[in-house]
């Protein structure tokens, strides 16, 4: 495979699919209480709370994508240092942050109608989870950042 001069080769970037799935990962589940409130005839909810979810959700996603994206273009030694803490880290924050998310919005709106409730439970969904498990969550993925922060700097 040719490359420009001074250019990597397509190989150490992340592929096309791996960068939506990592977007639609972060998102489906915003996604699927917009859908859950338009068959619930829910669209003001849609307009106040879970727009901004969704938009969280896709930047949380992009952050994901920054942090492993950095990891490819780096040189193959420290690549091979940080690829794991890296990825594991930015993935546990992503998730920590989507809890947190989900605990400040949308376990409110869940809580305060009946319908949507009862169709998000009947479709096997959880209403809400403690805050704590999302604060560990995220502290786990901040750690494996320092990890890999401090593997880069001794690289």
């Amino acid at each position: 495979m040719s490359t420009a001069a001074g250019s990597r080769p397509n190989a150490t970037s992340l592929s096309i699919g791996a960068k939506f799935g990592i977007l639609i990962g972060c998102t489906a589940w915003a996604v699927a209480l917009i859908v859950v409130c338009l068959a619930q005839g829910r669209t003001d909810v849609i307009a106040s709370v879970l727009l901004s979810v969704l938009l969280g959700s896709l930047g949380v996603g992009m952050l994901v994508l920054t942090v492993l994206s950095v990891v490819q273009r780096l040189e193959p030694a420290p690549r091979a240092a940080v690829r794991v803490p890296a990825t594991l880290g930015s993935i546990f924050v992503a998730m920590g942050s989507l809890l947190l998310l989900a605990d400040g919005f949308v376990t409110p709106l869940l809580l305060s109608d009946s319908k949507l409730r009862s169709m998000v439970e009947s479709s096997g969904g959880v209403i809400e989870i403690p805050t704590i498990q999302a604060c560990l969550v995220l502290a786990v993925g901040c750690s494996a950042l320092f990890v890999a922060m401090r593997r880069l700097a001794r690289a």
